[in-house]
């Protein structure tokens, strides 16, 4: 079903919207949801997908797909309340659930198919190079950047003080540069 019929559905019927809704971009939800907050929570994953569905069905009234798709609708519901989610959480609490296949990011919007599908294999490449840093970095930079952790929280979280992480993470993002900046140097590599 398209996401202008979804939205009509919303509006004129609203029980039926809300479950074309949920049927359509569930799995997307809780994608995100995972992606935000980690596996380690995946039974909150699926009652903020709830929460984030009611979301929906209250401002149902106020949807306007001239501003974006239902799907980016969706997507900044879902990554505001997993923000909520992580920020009520004590940092020492927060578990670290290292990135795999299901964790690459969607990309949201109706423009060019070329340019987003080049966007995606730039976060994947990065996400990759995250990954390839091993323990503690790559958690140390998960932390810092897609968490927004400060770097007491992460020298909390993983035994460290904030000077270590500090340092840590430049280190971390001088690999990071190097290991990306040979990967654009390969002829082979059209990225």
């Amino acid at each position: 079903m398209l996401q202008e019929e979804i939205v009509r559905l919303l509006q004129e019927d609203p029980a039926r919207g809300l479950q074309e809704a949920i049927e359509q971009y569930a799995s997307l939800v809780q994608k995100i949801l995972i992606a935000k907050i980690g596996f380690a929570h995946q039974e909150d994953a699926q009652e903020l997908t709830s929460d984030v569905f009611y979301t929906l069905f209250c401002i149902r009234a106020q949807i306007d797909l001239q501003k974006g798709s239902l799907a980016a609708l969706l997507g900044t519901i879902a990554q505001r309340r997993a923000i909520d989610f992580l920020r009520k959480e004590k940092p020492a609490e927060r578990q670290w659930a290292p990135f795999d296949d299901s964790t690459e990011r969607c990309v949201f919007g109706d423009g060019d198919p070329v340019v987003q599908t080049e966007e995606a294999q730039k976060r994947k490449r990065v996400l990759d190079a995250v990954v390839s840093l091993g323990e503690p970095d790559a958690q140390i930079v998960f932390r810092r950047f897609y968490l927004n952790e400060s770097f007491r929280e992460i020298g909390l979280a993983l035994s460290l003080s904030e000077n270590a992480a500090q340092k840590r993470l430049k280190r971390s993002l001088k690999k990071l540069k190097d290991q990306l900046s040979k990967e654009d140097d390969e002829p082979w590599n059209n990225n």
